[in-house]
């Protein structure tokens, strides 16, 4: 039994009469990361096409539903815009769809029934986030049939977005609810740890209710049998979309190097921010106006991190368009954002890289849940010098500041491990239930961050509403607290005095913590300040290295400064309508990095 997913999203259309829908792909990309990523808990083994031919399109859809297996759980997801004929049939439109000819150009709602008929699996969730043109549409006859559930929203273009004068900028609403409820587990409604399609629709209803109208969702079938869209499955690597245009093969063992100079920084005031793309920008003036200057990475990928030195960026990168071919990670100058070389990655890895940046440690999870990999490359040779397994997939990495050492989290029984940097032997290993209840379920610990000094460490649990630091040498616990709402992130000020969280209420709102860490001897953190000024859910925060900024991302793309003195906002900017997860200031508070595509930004 495996679980399958295949995602296609459209944003653009040769023919002039289909409009751009802006957020398509990035909406989409996201859908597909959240179900593959180990951290989510999903567990598919999930294919994305991007703005893909009608040929292309129906070679991924058809195999997609006949070569599934009779026990397998099997979810196509469409964002698009959808045509009908002058017969009142509808179709899905494709990147090369011509509207006055759907038959020839687009993909039928009667083949995707047809595919869907010969599918082997009685397990299928449709789920069809489409802009119908011209108005609204029943699907219920057309989609019928055994063992399936439909989602979808059946409402014309021009009632989607807004209201008003003019003209609303077309969304992919579903596609966002689905992705914040997947990752979140807001749409886990009882709390089992487990998602059925009824509580996805239940969800979707709630969630897009100010937007769409409840009533124009439309169930058209239900299951015989419980869906389980998200629980403990085991998490499956991506493999390629069967008919997809061909790209670029897999990448060689053999890194290729550039050579690796460390000279030669550019000095000047910029951030990188992004999510579904990394962006780099400017620290703002007074009025927080940013704007883009420059893209240096196009390729959207989930990881990225800085040596401590400030010399060295290390991102991961998809290869293909088609996020289920995987990843290579890429090493550049800062500054210069020089290629140096390059290292194959699985998708959905974690990167730490040392102080000096002498070492990169690659963490994924592995074939199921129960097993992670850690991989340790020499950035001055380009060799590999350790790989091993753990249990669990490795959902967080940090280095101590000293370098003698480096922490692995999201292990699968809530473990922290801390490792030698030099010798690569596990030192210790401790368990998240040190700060709670032994009765408390462990919690994969996902978010950890050494205080500057490198004395103690951090550790707070992924989907969790807990935050634990224990000593950095004995790993005895000396402080812990509970935090409103599911963590997201944790960062410590540059002089260790204080530390931030991240996190998302039950209503989905943002939240960001502060408590006092001068002391550590007392286990519970005295709280300094909240402030709900993110709208959603807070993905990454960074402290300027004087202490006098505070930044921080959010899902709807925001990224928001503060002045910690007075915790005034003093600049806010939106990273092209996309999450922002990953933010740090480098240089004297000049830089700003965050997940992404990588684009240089300036005030």
């Amino acid at each position: 039994m495996a679980s399958r997913a295949l995602v296609i999203a459209n944003r653009q259309y040769t023919d002039p009469g289909l409009g751009e829908v802006p957020s398509a792909t990035v909406d989409g990309e996201a859908l597909a990361g959240v179900l593959c990523d180990p951290r989510s808990r999903c567990g598919f083994t999930t294919g994305f096409l991007n703005d893909v031919s009608r040929g292309a399109a129906a070679r991924a859809l058809e195999p997609f539903f006949v070569e599934s297996g009779p026990d397998d759980l099997v979810w196509l997801h469409l964002a698009c815009r959808a045509v009908s004929d002058e017969r009142g049939r509808w179709h899905f439109a494709m990147g090369d769809t011509q509207s006055r000819y759907p038959g020839s150009t687009a993909i039928a709602v009667d083949l995707l029934d047809e595919w869907m008929t010969r599918c082997p699996s009685r397990r299928i969730v449709l789920t069809l986030d489409c802009l119908w043109e011209g108005g609204g549409v029943d699907l219920s006859a057309a989609l019928d049939g055994p063992g399936r559930f439909v989602i979808t929203a059946p409402v014309p273009t021009e009632n989607v977005g807004g209201t008003g004068a003019s003209p609303p900028v077309p969304r992919t609403v579903l596609t966002e609810a689905i992705v914040r409820g997947l990752r979140t587990r807001a749409a886990d409604g009882d709390r089992d740890g487990y998602v059925s399609a009824r509580e996805l629709y239940d969800h979707l209803a709630a969630e897009t209710g100010a937007e769409l109208a409840v009533d124009t969702l439309g169930r058209t079938v239900f299951v015989a049998a419980p869906v389980d869209l998200l629980g403990p499955h085991a998490v499956r690597p991506l493999q390629p979309v069967a008919g997809a245009e061909a790209g670029p093969g897999p990448l060689a063992a053999p890194v290729r190097r550039r050579g690796l100079l460390y000279g030669g920084i550019a000095a000047g005031a910029a951030a990188v921010a992004g999510g579904g793309a990394y962006a780099l920008t400017r620290r703002g003036g007074s009025d927080g106006k940013w704007t883009l200057e420059e893209v240096i990475e196009p390729e959207a990928a989930l990881a990225v991190t800085v040596s401590h030195d400030g010399k060295l960026l290390a991102h991961t990168r998809s290869l293909l368009v088609d996020v289920s071919q995987g990843n290579e990670t890429v090493l550049r100058e800062f500054g210069t954002w020089k290629e140096i070389a390059t290292f194959p990655t699985s998708y959905g890895a974690e990167l730490a890289l040392s102080p000096d940046g002498g070492l990169l440690v690659v963490g994924t999870g592995g074939e199921y849940t129960h097993e992670g990999f850690i991989e340790v490359w020499d950035t001055g040779n380009g060799t590999k010098t350790g790989e091993w397994a753990v249990e669990g997939a490795v959902a967080g990495a940090a280095f101590r500041p000293d370098g003698s050492a480096f922490a692995t989290g999201g292990h699968g029984e809530g473990l922290v491990r801390i490792w030698d940097a030099a010798t690569l032997e596990l030192i210790a290993d401790f368990d998240s239930r040190i700060w709670v209840s032994e009765e408390r379920p462990a919690i994969s610990m996902e978010h950890l961050a050494y205080t500057p000094d490198g004395a103690f460490i951090a550790a707070g649990a992924a989907f969790g509403d807990f935050i634990g630091i224990a000593n950095a040498d004995t790993f005895e616990p000396v402080a812990g607290t509970y935090v409103s709402g599911e963590l997201r992130c944790i960062a410590f000020s540059a002089d260790g005095s204080t530390l931030a969280a991240g996190a998302v209420t039950d209503t989905g709102d943002g939240v960001v913590m502060l408590y006092d860490c001068t002391g550590l001897d007392s286990f519970e953190l005295n709280e300094l300040n909240a402030f709900n000024e993110p709208t959603d859910e807070v993905w990454s925060l960074a402290f300027s290295p004087d202490g006098s900024v505070l930044a921080a991302s959010d899902a709807s793309g925001a990224v928001t400064l503060w002045d910690t003195a007075a915790y005034e906002r003093i600049a806010s900017f939106n990273v092209q309508n996309t999450y922002a997860r990953f933010l740090r200031f480098v240089d004297n508070g000049t830089l700003l990095i965050a997940r992404g595509r990588l684009a240089l930004w300036t005030d």
